[in-house]
């Protein structure tokens, strides 16, 4: 139905959307940062260059899909959301935690950045399953409308 380039596209605009989103929450807490739109600017870059990992290893899941609608939808998001959440523990919190060897316990920290990833994988292919459903749909009813003209 979809061709997969523009699969591959809507996951892109995705993660761009994903990205800008949690910078945006990022923002809110400001900390010591004279320019707040270079601070978002430079967050949204860091976090879109580190989920774009996440992103090369959904793309065999991305092209696999082909029908978003009733309950497929909400297995499709349940999975893509919790792609973010395990690349960050196994690839950043895991190692962090066996290195660490301070005095102040690390589990905010831990906790944050599982929590932003899982915020980001969620919007991202939330993002993706609604542009390919929109996607889905034109193209059924460019089908019908060809197969009334005949």
């Amino acid at each position: 139905m979809v061709p997969r380039w523009k699969k591959m596209a809507y996951s892109l605009v995705g993660v761009i959307v994903g990205a800008a989103t949690l910078a945006g929450l990022s923002l809110l807490f400001p900390g010591k940062s004279d320019d707040p739109i270079g601070l978002f600017f430079g967050v949204t870059l860091l976090i879109f260059a580190v989920s774009l990992a996440g992103w090369l290893l959904a793309i065999p899941l991305i092209v696999m899909v082909n029908n978003v609608s009733r309950w497929r939808f909400w297995l499709y998001l349940g999975i893509g959301s919790s792609i973010g959440p395990i690349l960050a523990y196994l690839g950043m919190v895991s190692p962090f935690i066996r290195s660490y060897k301070g005095h102040y316990d690390q589990t905010s920290a831990m906790l944050v950045i599982v929590g932003g990833s899982a915020i980001l994988s969620c919007i991202a292919t939330l993002t993706y399953l609604l542009l390919l459903r929109r996607a889905q749909v034109s193209a059924l009813n460019r089908r019908s409308l060809a197969a009334v003209d005949r």
